[in-house]
């Protein structure tokens, strides 16, 4: 008789290794600057961070990219990147971590980003947030190569995952799209 307890962790992790994982979403650039407040603002009641470390890490759908990779996934992520700096450290991140980016790169719009302020005295809390990002839709062009990349690689991926965070590079073609294909998937991960 079977178990309806879910597999152990470790098994499920194990399945991931060697697997070909098509992430479909919106990619992000997190910018971390940690240290502790050590001072209060003249000018306003704000805390003064007083920065130690800055870590540039890969956000929203391409972090998931970055943690499938992690776990021995062969993945490749489909997204819409800006022309600019941020989508450059972010190209670069993906790279270092084995991620294939297949998406498009517009000179329409910026990478999303988000810078997010630390402190890390006493408690590690985050004290600030500010997000560069454009939320409206893709121009047609722009959605039509995305669907492109998204036909080239459901056929050779094992999974799809879809990391929706209203950026654009989730639409509904694009998910009937991946609802239409044979392969398992999960949507909004978020």
């Amino acid at each position: 008789m079977g178990s309806a307890l879910p597999a152990p962790p470790k098994r499920l992790l194990e399945k991931v290794a060697g697997r070909a994982v098509l992430v479909i979403g919106d990619p992000c650039l997190d910018e971390y600057r940690y240290g502790p407040v050590g001072a209060i603002a003249r000018e306003a009641p704000v805390a003064c961070l007083d920065e130690k470390e800055r870590v540039y890490a890969s956000g929203q759908a391409t972090n998931v990219a970055v943690n499938a990779a992690a776990l021995g996934g062969k993945v490749a992520v489909i997204g819409a990147l800006g022309d600019d700096s941020a989508g450059e450290r972010l190209m670069g991140l993906l790279r270092e971590s084995g991620v294939e980016f297949a998406g498009v790169v517009s000179d329409r719009r910026p990478t999303t980003d988000r810078l997010k302020l630390v402190a890390t005295a006493p408690d590690s809390q985050h004290v600030f947030h500010s997000y560069r990002e454009d939320r409206s839709p893709l121009d047609p062009e722009e959605r039509e190569r995305l669907l492109d990349a998204a036909r080239e690689r459901l056929p050779g991926s094992d999974a799809v995952v879809v990391s929706d965070y209203s950026n654009g590079a989730v639409f509904e073609a694009m998910i009937d799209l991946v609802r239409g294909s044979d392969r398992p998937w999960a949507g909004d991960t978020r």
